[in-house]
């Protein structure tokens, strides 16, 4: 489904929430970041581009799959970005369209949808997308389908397994620890 970009950055607005919007940029290696604190923008990063330098940029990028992660938080001081109002009213400018497939691809076939290994897979998910953004829930769907051999229910070893898998996938070694952290605190 596509959306308006000014459209997802407004519903953050308007529920004050917290995370980080991660947007694909079509073409590139890179995704478009932006950091929200109650709803309002104080960071924003491109690759190299960060804050005003990355907004001024947006108008020339073409996008992709979105995804908001919720209560991801930079440890960083806020950026010279423009008031989110501003923000907000230059992409209705812009009309600058993403692709929004937040449902979950995938894992949601193994398992019934209450299940606990299904809530598992769904916080290492979460978890790789923190990391290497949209991105990650089709990661995690071709590792789990051309990899990882597991039993019903799950293991420990079977989780283990896959954890290790997957973190073999993000390059940043800080990253890496990160996800692994996060990955594990469930279990």
């Amino acid at each position: 489904m596509n959306i308006l970009l000014a459209k997802i950055v407004a519903d953050i607005n308007e529920g004050r929430r917290t995370g980080v919007l991660t947007v694909l940029v079509k073409g590139t290696n890179h995704l478009l970041k932006l950091f929200f604190k109650d709803g309002n923008v104080y960071h924003i990063t491109c690759g190299s581009l960060r804050d005003n330098e990355c907004f001024a940029s947006i108008n020339t990028m073409e996008f992709g799959d979105c995804m908001f992660l919720p209560d991801v938080k930079l440890d960083a001081k806020a950026g010279a970005v423009p008031p989110t109002a501003e923000l907000i009213q230059q992409l209705k400018v812009w009309s600058k369209m993403v692709e929004s497939r937040l449902g979950s691809e995938g894992s949601g076939s193994i398992g019934s949808e209450d299940s606990g290994d299904v809530k598992q897979l769904e916080e290492i998910k979460v978890a790789l997308i923190r990391q290497i953004g949209p991105a990650g829930a089709k990661v995690m769907s071709r590792i789990i389908a051309e990899k990882w051999h597991a039993s019903m229910p799950f293991t420990r070893e079977d989780i283990e397994t896959l954890i290790n898998l997957l973190q073999v996938e993000i390059d940043d070694q800080d990253g890496r620890k990160a996800f692994i952290k996060e990955a594990n605190k469930g279990r």
